[in-house]
């Protein structure tokens, strides 16, 4: 809780407002909470413009919150990004309701890790690599396949 009061200004991209409720209730200000009101498709596209939104509004610090499993792709695409950005980006992963125990233990687990493992080589090789800073379709459409595939899989 101290580091929420000292980093005064939050991103909060999905679920907005439960997580909205949750940040509030737990003393973070209203007036500190911002929705970009944009739909990215892909975590890079939303720090993309996450970092856009802080460059224009002067923010010089932000808290960026996803679950355990996401984190290492959210703080490289950030570090990547603000690499030379003079904003101070602290990470939050909070535990999700469901992942209690050995991610292997949980189909849905399961299915985040072997969702994440394979965006986490992509991220290197073509933001980081190639620089490509947007997703064309087809990756997207390649994804959702694969998002479903998960589903009766796994």
């Amino acid at each position: 809780m101290c580091r929420q009061r000292l980093l005064r200004k939050f991103h909060l991209p999905h679920k907005w407002y439960s997580t909205k409720k949750l940040v509030t209730k737990n003393g973070v200000p209203d007036k500190a909470v911002f929705n970009l009101n944009s739909r990215p498709n892909s975590t890079y596209e939303e720090a993309l413009g996450a970092l856009h939104f802080m460059d224009r509004g002067k923010f010089n610090s932000a808290i960026i919150v996803s679950d355990p499993y996401h984190m290492y792709r959210v703080k490289w695409t950030y570090g990547h990004l603000a690499a030379s950005d003079p904003i101070q980006i602290s990470y939050a992963a909070y535990e999700p309701f469901w992942a209690k125990g050995f991610w292997w233990d949980h189909t849905r687990s399961r299915r985040f890790i072997l969702n994440e493992v394979p965006k986490v080589f992509y991220y290197w090789i073509v933001h980081g690599f190639l620089g490509i800073r947007y997703d064309p379709p087809w990756v997207i459409a390649v994804e959702r396949w694969y998002n479903n595939a998960l589903q009766h899989f796994v």
